[in-house]
């Protein structure tokens, strides 16, 4: 198989322009994540990734609360000073803690919390596969009229192959929860 047969493929087709698109997003995030960023741009990236003390589930750059002000302003000289982000973030890990921090660091109980609900799923759609799995092998094997090879439909009588279809018709009526009639009952 040469590439332009290769190429042709209509699978081949659809996995290259999805690599092509994620190239492309990789390579417009990293010029813009290349950009020096201002002093307020990388406060407020800072300030966004730090949990306010008082305020519920708000982060600093997005609170109007007094500490906030406060938490930004010592960003903002830190900034300032030269220092890096990791470095102010470790500062205010310090002096409050993990809960500082918007999103705990992956470890400990915090692990639980981020890849629980995946084993979660996971366990889930094996449940699911397995009783899936199981429920089929459970299911009888359906006994066709046309299952019979020819040779051996021509070879039953016409009073057997009557009488074949009359436990086959009762079979199904009892699996259906009907009560069987021969159909003589009716005429």
């Amino acid at each position: 198989m040469n590439w332009r047969t290769l190429l042709r493929q209509r699978s081949i087709q659809v996995a290259l322009a999805v690599l092509v698109t994620v190239l492309a997003v990789w390579i417009v995030t990293f010029a813009v994540s290349a950009r020096p960023r201002s002093v307020e741009q990388r406060t407020h990236d800072i300030a966004s990734q730090l949990r306010c003390p008082i305020c519920n589930g708000e982060s600093v750059a997005d609170s109007s609360t007094p500490i906030a002000q406060q938490m930004r302003s010592v960003i903002r000289q830190d900034v300032q000073a030269g220092q890096s982000d990791d470095q102010i973030i470790a500062s205010f890990r310090t002096s409050y803690g993990d809960s500082i921090l918007l999103r705990p660091p992956l470890g400990g109980f915090t692990a639980i919390i981020w890849f629980g609900p995946v084993v979660a799923l996971l366990a889930g759609i094996a449940i699911v596969g397995v009783a899936a799995r199981e429920w089929r092998r459970a299911q009888p094997a359906p006994v066709l009229a046309h299952s019979l090879d020819d040779e051996a439909a021509h070879d039953l009588s016409p009073d057997e192959r009557a009488r074949l279809m009359a436990v086959l018709r009762r079979e199904l009526a009892e699996d259906e929860g009907l009560r069987y009639s021969s159909g003589k009952e009716r005429l």
